[in-house]
């Protein structure tokens, strides 16, 4: 069943919660890979767990992959392109429209901007104008490492050539680093409306399951926590959670997207965003997983009459 299986309020979806998920068959990296990586991580690990601690993390914070499209459309090619910097990088940016509000897409990891064009045709209509960007180390921006951190502190870089964004849309990663930048870069920024899709709740999850990947021993992985700890000026992990920074930032209104297909952030994780958050909206879908949500022409739909 491809389409949106609740449109209530999580307050009145929490008796039909579930719990549930299936994989949904995402890619990911080559076998052979995995298990050398593993096997790299769990000898080193043993020997010289700092040695070890700081490859996992910069394996941790850079994309396998930059995201290209196989071929052009129209809105790729009426996309207006740019570049601003961001300390010592430049990042690639991209306009469409003239509207009067504007709004900010913000893609997810191992994506780029331009991933999330579906849902400009509708906006573009609402009288939007519709920026986007490539994050640090993907799509056409410089450098070769990204982090929540990272992607926040150029969210701020874009907002300061880009002063009267009051509209976001994120996906995963994306939605995360939103969070980041809201609550820690600039905590007197507001926003109108916030559309979240596959977000994930929990840092401390995202980590652990970094380490339960590479198979990082326990002495290495707590120093691989505690270079992702310095990495973001010493706060503790916890304090990364979407569930306890929310409901503490300046947003008008919110709607979460979920499938209860994704297999990369799980979807009994969406509970814990939104459960107290009077301002937002959860839908569950099911059969897009992670990736194919962003496309589903139903969300799309949705998304475009919550920002009349």
């Amino acid at each position: 069943m491809n389409a949106i299986t609740n449109l209530s309020n999580i307050k009145d979806f929490k008796s039909d919660w579930d719990g549930g998920g299936k994989s949904s068959g995402i890619q990911e990296p080559p076998v052979l890979m995995r298990t050398l990586v593993r096997g790299f991580f769990q000898i080193t690990g043993r020997i010289a767990p700092a040695f070890a601690a700081k490859k996992a993390f910069g394996f941790f914070g850079t994309p396998l992959v930059r995201a290209k499209h196989k071929r052009s459309d129209a809105l790729l090619d009426s996309a207006e392109r740019a570049y601003i910097q961001n300390g010592n990088q430049r990042l690639q940016t991209y306009k469409w429209g003239t509207g009067s509000k504007k709004l900010l897409l913000l893609h997810g990891w191992q994506s780029r901007g331009t991933a999330l064009r579906a849902f400009i045709p509708s906006l573009l209509d609402k009288d939007f104008t519709v920026y986007a960007f490539d994050a640090p180390a993907h799509g056409e921006s410089d450098g070769n490492f990204c982090t929540v951190r990272l992607y926040g502190e150029a969210i701020a870089s874009f907002t300061k050539v880009h002063t009267d964004i009051d509209y976001v849309i994120s996906h995963s990663l994306g939605g995360a680093a939103c969070m980041y930048y809201m609550a820690f870069v600039n905590p007197t920024v507001s926003l109108k409306k916030l559309v979240m899709l596959a977000a994930p709740e929990s840092i401390v999850k995202v980590i652990k399951d970094a380490g339960a990947q590479m198979a990082l021993p326990p002495a290495a992985f707590k120093k691989f926590e505690e270079l992702c700890i310095a990495h973001g000026n010493g706060r503790r992990l916890e304090e990364y959670s979407l569930a306890r920074n929310y409901r503490n930032l300046s947003i008008g209104e919110a709607i979460l997207f979920h499938d209860k297909d994704d297999a990369i952030t799980k979807v009994d994780e969406v509970k814990n965003i939104v459960h107290g958050w009077d301002r937002a909206t959860l839908y569950m879908t099911e059969g897009y997983g992670h990736y194919r949500i962003v496309k589903n022409p139903d969300v799309i739909q949705k998304i475009a009459d919550f920002m009349d």
